[in-house]
């Protein structure tokens, strides 16, 4: 059995471990009626940039820099794990033009997966980006159970920052669509 549920409480542990960011889970723009928005600003009524949900958003500097974080929890079956290294690369790519500061992709691995084939997930990863040079910073953690019950660090077992920032932060598109979450959410807008 695994020490979390699913991915949703790997997620609210996170939120926890990182309740000095101001993290915002779950959010999916779709919810936010921001149709009025599309049509003035990207003179469409079809919302093209609403997907994919944001696992986590947190914010640093007093809501300077605001962050997406694409999260997926690996569980071992019974024939081995239940994701391929890559999981959750396509839905981080696609956090980048929503005009993020840092995108990061976050594999939480439970403790029933042998720490030596976590270990080789993170690492082909972790390869993967930097030999790409993609804008993503790539965390990997493990989830153990403690006596006192489930325990996620607040610290990853592995973090590597991405080599190169997201180059879409300076687009109109992008910098539009990171003023509607900044909006939604009320998340203040740097002076």
């Amino acid at each position: 059995m695994s020490v979390y549920k699913n991915e949703d409480d790997v997620i609210e542990a996170l939120k926890r471990a990182w309740k000095d960011y101001n993290p915002y889970t779950k959010v999916n723009l779709a919810s936010y009626k921001a149709d009025e928005h599309f049509e003035k600003w990207f003179k469409t009524g079809i919302p093209q940039l609403m997907q994919p949900e944001v696992d986590i958003i947190t914010c640093e500097e007093r809501g300077r820099k605001v962050n997406g974080h694409e999260v997926k929890y690996l569980r071992m079956t019974d024939k081995g794990i239940n994701y391929s290294y890559y999981e959750g690369l396509g839905e981080a790519l696609a956090l980048l033009k929503f005009g993020f500061d840092r995108v990061a992709l976050v594999h939480a691995f439970d403790g029933k997966v042998p720490k030596e084939q976590s270990e080789f997930y993170a690492k082909n990863m972790a390869s993967l980006l930097k030999k790409l040079q993609l804008p993503i910073d790539y965390r990997y953690y493990r989830v153990e159970e403690a006596p006192a019950g489930k325990l996620l660090s607040s610290e990853p077992f592995f973090d590597t920052q991405a080599p190169t920032s997201n180059p879409f932060i300076y687009e109109e598109d992008s910098k539009k669509v990171l003023a509607i979450i900044r909006s939604s959410l009320r998340i203040p807008t740097p002076p």
